[in-house]
C-alpha cells in the first residue's frame, strides 16, 4: 500500500484528504459539503485502467458513519461524479457509456431504502420528470468536456412521453399567442388606419395627405400606407400636432423597414411674396416729410403680398403711364385705399 501527499482527483467543491492504495485500486479521500454538513467522500480506480481510467465514487460518510455507496444503488456500470449545471450529481453510466440515470449530491443525505424482493433501493428527492431529464442532459455536457467526449444519454419511454407531451401542450400555447398576438397586431394596424387622414404642405408648398401617426407608431403601418409623422395624436378628440414628416411606408418580404420620399411638412402653406418693381417716394403731409411707395405690376401681386405678410402700414401701388398713383395702405391681410398722390 502507498500513500501520496497530492490529489489525483480534482472535482469542484473537492478538498483533498489524502491517499491509501490497495492492492487493487488507487485509494482517494476528500471532503464536500452537502448543506451545512460536511461528509467525507472516498474514490477508487481500478489499477488495471491505468492512470487513463477515471476515479469512481464508492462511498460517503458523515461523523464516520456511511450513509451512502455505490453498491447500493445495484447498477450495472459506473457511477461518476458530474456537474449538472452548478449542481453536483453521480452519474450512472452503462457499459455503452450513456447516461442512464443520476443521482442529485445533495440527496445522499435524505435517501429513503426501500425493500423491494431481494433488493433495496434507494429513494432520494423527486424530482419532476423533465427536471431529470435535464439532469441527465447538463450531466452529460459536462461529462462530454471532460474525458468522456462521446458520453450519449438515454432516456427512458416514460420519459419520451413526458417530453413529448410537454411539446406539444408547449407548441400549442406558443401558437395560442402567436394568435392572439397576430390578432392584436392586426387590430391596431386596422385602427391606425382608420384616422382620417391629414393635409399638410412641403416647403414648396406641395400638397402631401396621410396617416397621422406618431414616430413609434408608424413601423406598424403595412407596405404602402402613406403617412404623416406628428408630435402628438389624441385618439379622443382625432387631432395631431406637430407635423413632422410626410412619407411612404416600404416593407420588404425580409421585414426591412424603411421610409420612402420623406420631406418636411408643416399644416400652413408657405407663400411666397410676390418682388416689386420699383419704388418711388410721395408726400402725402407736408409735416411728415416723403414716404416711400412699392409699386407692383398687378392688384394680385399686391393681395398675395399681403398675404404673405408684407408690413402693416406699407404703401404700395400700381404701375402707370402716369405721373399720379393711386396708393394704398397693408393693415394686416387687408388693403386700405389712401389717396391718389404724384411721385416726387
Amino acid at each position: 500500500m502507498a500513500t501520496s501527499t497530492k490529489s489525483r482527483f480534482n472535482f469542484p467543491g473537492f478538498q483533498y484528504i489524502g491517499s491509501q492504495d490497495t492492492e487493487t485500486h488507487q485509494v482517494v479521500s476528500g471532503r464536500m459539503t452537502i448543506g451545512e454538513k460536511e461528509v467525507k467522500i472516498q474514490m477508487i480506480r481500478s489499477r488495471m485502467v491505468g492512470e487513463k481510467g477515471s476515479f469512481l465514487p464508492a462511498n460517503v460518510s458523515l461523523n464516520s458513519e456511511q450513509v451512502w455507496s455505490f453498491r447500493e444503488e445495484n447498477f450495472k456500470g459506473v457511477g461518476i461524479l458530474a456537474m449538472a449545471g452548478d449542481i453536483p450529481v453521480v452519474a450512472f453510466i452503462s457499459q455503452e457509456e450513456k447516461v442512464e440515470r443520476v443521482r442529485l449530491f445533495e440527496d445522499i443525505l435524505c435517501l429513503t431504502r426501500l425493500r423491494v424482493g431481494n433488493e433495496t433501493c434507494l429513494i432520494g428527492k423527486q424530482c419532476s420528470v423533465l427536471e431529470m431529464m435535464k439532469l441527465k442532459r447538463l450531466a452529460g455536457e459536462y461529462l462530454c468536456k471532460n474525458g468522456y467526449p462521446n458520453i450519449g444519454i438515454v432516456y427512458s419511454d416514460r420519459e419520451n412521453q413526458v417530453n413529448s407531451d410537454f411539446q406539444r401542450h408547449l407548441a400549442e400555447e406558443t401558437a395560442a399567442k402567436q394568435k392572439i398576438k397576430s390578432a392584436g397586431k392586426l387590430n391596431r394596424i386596422s385602427n391606425l388606419l382608420a384616422r382620417p387622414r391629414i393635409k399638410v404642405f412641403t416647403e414648396t408648398s406641395m400638397l402631401r395627405s396621410g396617416v397621422p401617426v406618431t414616430e413609434k407608431e408608424w413601423p406598424s403601418l403595412p407596405n404602402g400606407a402613406f403617412a404623416v409623422t406628428v408630435k402628438a395624436y389624441d385618439e379622443k378628440t382625432g387631432r395631431c400636432s406637430f407635423p413632422i414628416e410626410a412619407f411612404c411606408v416600404i416593407k420588404t418580404p425580409g421585414g426591412k423597414l424603411s421610409k420612402k420620399d420623406t420631406v418636411s411638412v408643416s399644416f400652413r402653406r408657405k407663400v411666397s411674396m410676390p418682388s416689386a418693381a420699383r419704388s418711388v417716394f410721395i408726400v402725402r403731409e407736408p409735416n411728415v416729410g416723403q414716404e416711400r411707395v412699392l409699386i407692383f405690376l398687378s392688384e394680385e401681386d399686391i393681395k398675395k403680398a399681403a398675404k404673405a405678410g408684407l408690413n402693416s402700414g406699407t404703401l404700395v401701388a400700381l404701375e402707370t403711364n402716369g405721373a399720379e398713383f393711386k396708393v394704398s395702405s397693408i393693415s394686416g391681410r387687408e388693403i386700405l385705399p389712401v389717396g391718389t398722390f404724384s411721385a416726387v
